[in-house]
């Protein structure tokens, strides 16, 4: 597991369609992923640079498994809260690998010193993924109902859950 770096480009844009191609639970379709290499290595280096970001990839020697972003708002009274996104390589899940990724992201939020909490939305069927964030502690915010529209037509609703990053803090209720 490592930092993103731009040479890193072409297998980030390449893990994220096959991610989007693969994954049910993503909002963006493939034919919307429309990322020229030259911008991705530019949100990459943004990343590096930027407080309150991180983007962190994860190999199997040397193919991109897992990656994992976290961004804080440049809005000040936003700037407290981190939105998380993840995603892991089909083949490589069940392994841990989300539970690592999301515990490095937590142990750099906490050591940060604007940041005191962490923030997801997850697919309300992906009921693995709410498992894992919950072990972790995160709790249930928020319901965005009907928030994805199906290719079948049906729905699916977006839940929002968060966790405090504070030394012995939580989320008020």
């Amino acid at each position: 597991m490592r930092s993103a770096h731009p040479k890193d480009g072409k297998d980030v844009l390449n893990f994220t369609k096959t991610m989007l191609q693969e994954a049910d639970y993503l909002i963006t379709k493939p034919t919307e992923y429309l990322v020229p290499l030259r911008r991705e290595k530019r949100m990459i280096k943004q990343f590096m640079y930027a407080r309150g970001r991180l983007f962190l990839l994860l190999f199997h020697e040397t193919r991109l498994v897992g990656m994992l972003d976290l961004m804080n708002s440049s809005r000040k009274r936003l700037s407290h809260v981190a939105d998380i996104g993840m995603s892991i390589d089909s083949a490589y899940q069940n392994l841990g690998l989300g539970r690592l990724l999301l515990q490095h992201a937590r142990a750099w939020a906490e050591a940060h010193p604007t940041i005191e909490k962490l923030a997801l939305e997850v697919f309300k069927q992906n009921e693995q993924a709410i498992h894992l964030y919950t072990s972790l502690g995160f709790v249930q915010e928020g319901e965005k109902k009907q928030a994805v529209k199906l290719e079948d037509g049906t729905y699916d609703s977006l839940i929002q859950m968060g966790r405090s990053v504070l030394k012995g803090g939580r989320l008020d209720e």
